[in-house]
């Protein structure tokens, strides 16, 4: 009879106990802007989080809203264990609600994304993120509305089934411009994986080679500037953390197709003259692009609260549970 060590047994109990609680302790900090999409080459993503009740006293309505993203990105080897990355992201959620409620009409980001990973030895890496943009409500265009959020961390694989990160973002416009980043990947089994970080907490069962199914707490949202706020102009040019937490199921089918590679050959013949005649040069240039393949996901779940905090007039618009459903598909580099 096969038996497992008590200890890892127990952690895994302890850990996965913790979820909920981590995740709902941390939603008025947590930095959303460095999502785990922007490392796919490309990606695409729509969620929509049905009418959630306005929880403030003297406040009655309801929200809800419509999220889409998409991103590219493409990384190139600068030397042995180094790659620079570079691309562009674009994100919108569109806020319907009640005349009576004073939440924001569109938050949203169009950004360009750059990144420098190097590997400082076997199962160590440093990674830094930028990603200089516009955050904001997409109504006016000023200086203010520019931000260039940061993040640098290191990776530890101490063995190919467990994955550790440290680090640190700044975001000039998060009510907590300084923020720790930790987080854990760990494959406690053959088709079992533990991940432990913001925004996503949970567990994912491979059911086949085809399907992927799992149960997550996960956080959506960003810090963005306001340029105007018709329903109460106290809340216009000053700056709001919008916070979603969710708890859901995810099913990711996996496409198993090779992936796909071009290949582009360009030829260019130069001739020049010289005091002995003709010469004649032919230069040959060979670009290849591959193409991974896409996987798909379906995630269904509870949002569990969502909050606006407009932090420096010191008002914070909460809202009840509400129903959501995500989709997204995204090719890995």
């Amino acid at each position: 009879m096969k038996t497992h060590a008590p200890h890892k047994s127990a952690a895994l109990v302890v850990l996965i106990a913790l979820l909920p609680c981590a995740a709902l302790r941390s939603q008025t900090t947590p930095e959303m802007t460095f999502r785990p999409s922007l490392l796919s080459q490309t990606a695409l993503s729509y969620s929509f989080a049905g009418n959630a009740n306005v929880r403030n006293d003297g406040i009655s309505g309801s929200t809800l809203v419509h999220h889409f993203d998409t991103s590219a990105s493409t990384q190139h080897p600068i030397d042995k264990g180094i790659f620079w990355s570079d691309g562009f992201a674009f994100s919108m959620n569109w806020i319907v609600s009640d005349a009576g409620v004073p939440a924001p009409v569109r938050l949203g980001e169009l950004s360009l994304n750059y990144g420098y990973t190097r590997a400082l030895a076997p199962g160590l890496t440093l990674m830094t993120f930028a990603r200089p943009g516009y955050y904001a409500d997409f109504s006016h265009w000023t200086w203010k509305t520019l931000n260039v959020p940061v993040m640098a961390a290191v990776t530890y694989a101490p063995n190919p089934r467990l994955l550790w990160i440290f680090g640190a973002s700044f975001n000039y416009f998060n009510r907590y411009p300084v923020m720790p980043a930790i987080g854990l990947r760990w494959k406690f089994a053959d088709k079992w994986t533990l991940n432990l970080g913001i925004p996503r907490f949970g567990v994912s069962w491979q059911v086949s080679d085809l399907y992927d199914l799992g149960a997550f707490v996960s956080g959506q949202g960003g810090s963005f500037r306001t340029t105007r706020a018709p329903r109460d102009p106290a809340l216009a040019s000053t700056y709001v953390d919008y916070r979603e937490m969710r708890a859901g199921l995810r099913l990711t089918f996996k496409d198993k197709n090779p992936p796909t590679t071009t290949t582009r050959t360009t030829t260019t013949t130069t001739t020049t003259a010289t005091p002995t005649g003709t010469k004649t040069e032919t230069n040959t240039r060979t670009r290849t692009r591959t193409t991974p393949p896409a996987n798909t996901s379906l995630e269904i779940g509870c949002m569990l609260l969502r909050h606006f905090n407009y932090y420096k007039p010191g008002f914070t618009l909460r809202e009840s549970p509400a129903f959501y459903v995500s989709f997204s598909v995204g090719a890995k580099p």
